[in-house]
């Protein structure tokens, strides 16, 4: 079919119109967790922050389930026109390898626009644990392999990848107890039911300041400007040990590459502007953007990542 040349022409300028109008109604973010967690909190502070540089409300809309995996879907099938948008963590590059089949290819089915956030998590164990470094804990497990106890989120979630990867790296096994929530996995170790977990900085640094947890590391290359008087898990025992959670934007594949770059810009003039910087430091997470290309390579090596880790651990999710 031929098609007039004005038609033609209509169609290679309506898609920066479009971008340089965008938005002209309310954006939903979708979150593919329950409300409370951490890709919600981080959520909510960028989606205010987006509100204000919009000039249209930005709502955040929980679909928890399946593991992120209704959310996602949800947006995969939305209209890629930038109203429905979708903020998601780190588990989006470990479900490939945890799932036999996904009703999505993230990679194919979704545009990655930014980074918004990351967060080291901590190495915690109970006050009366011997255990008081990384050292430590390496040492008492390869004494008495698999009777040293963990709690986690559950199987596949990032706690439990998180001390998988440490154990790969140290030669060493604990015994796994896997919750429905990293929530009631930190609740464990504070009432002294298991031994240590690898929990969230947001969800675990108050307790360790107010005496009910005891911080063994930092599980980031760095220590972390919300708690730099604890030191990493690389300098207590495990050289080279990095895990950290990160939450990021993405739209559905079919939305114009015009549009994904705008929404790109803008997201990261709304991260980088002190007010929210500010209130993501509060809640211990540390704002970090980049370009759509830069997080889709993110998202790639994460994959590849967290694929060897869990076929060497043999971790099979539901």
């Amino acid at each position: 079919m031929r098609y007039p040349l004005v038609i033609l022409l209509a169609a290679f300028f309506v898609i920066p119109a479009q971008a340089q109008n965008f938005p002209t109604r309310p954006v939903r973010m979708i979150v593919p967790f329950a409300p409370g967690g951490a890709v919600d909190v981080v959520a909510r502070i960028a989606a205010v922050g987006m509100t204000e540089a919009f000039g249209q409300q930005v709502v955040v809309d929980n679909r928890g389930g399946g593991g992120g995996v209704i959310g996602t879907d949800m947006t995969v099938q939305a209209r890629g026109d930038g109203y429905t948008l979708l903020l998601h963590s780190a588990a989006i590059a470990s479900e490939p390898a945890l799932r036999a089949k996904l009703p999505y290819d993230a990679m194919r089915d979704l545009a990655p626009i930014t980074l918004v956030g990351v967060t080291p998590n901590l190495l915690v164990a109970h006050p009366a644990f011997p255990a008081k470094s990384a050292r430590d804990l390496i040492a008492m497990a390869k004494e008495k392999p698999g009777i040293v106890t963990y709690g986690t989120g559950g199987v596949g979630s990032s706690s439990h990848l998180a001390v998988e990867l440490f154990g790969i790296l140290s030669g060493t096994r604990f015994n796994h107890v896997p919750f429905k929530g990293a929530g009631p996995a930190v609740a464990a170790v504070v009432a002294g039911e298991l031994n240590f977990t690898i929990a969230p900085m947001p969800a675990s640094i108050s307790l360790v300041r107010a005496g009910r947890l005891r911080a063994l590391g930092v599980s980031g290359l760095k220590r972390s400007p919300a708690a730099e008087d604890i030191p990493t898990i690389a300098e207590t025992g495990l050289p080279g040990y990095e895990f950290v959670a990160w939450f990021g934007l993405l739209a559905p594949a079919s939305t114009p590459s015009k549009l994904v770059q705008h929404l790109a810009t803008e997201v990261r003039k709304v991260v980088n502007a002190s007010d929210t910087r500010g209130k993501m430091e509060a809640q211990g997470f540390e704002p970090q953007t980049n370009s759509p290309a830069e997080f889709r390579e993110h998202i790639l090596k994460e994959t590849e990542k967290w694929r060897k880790v869990i076929t060497q651990a043999g971790i099979k999710s539901s």
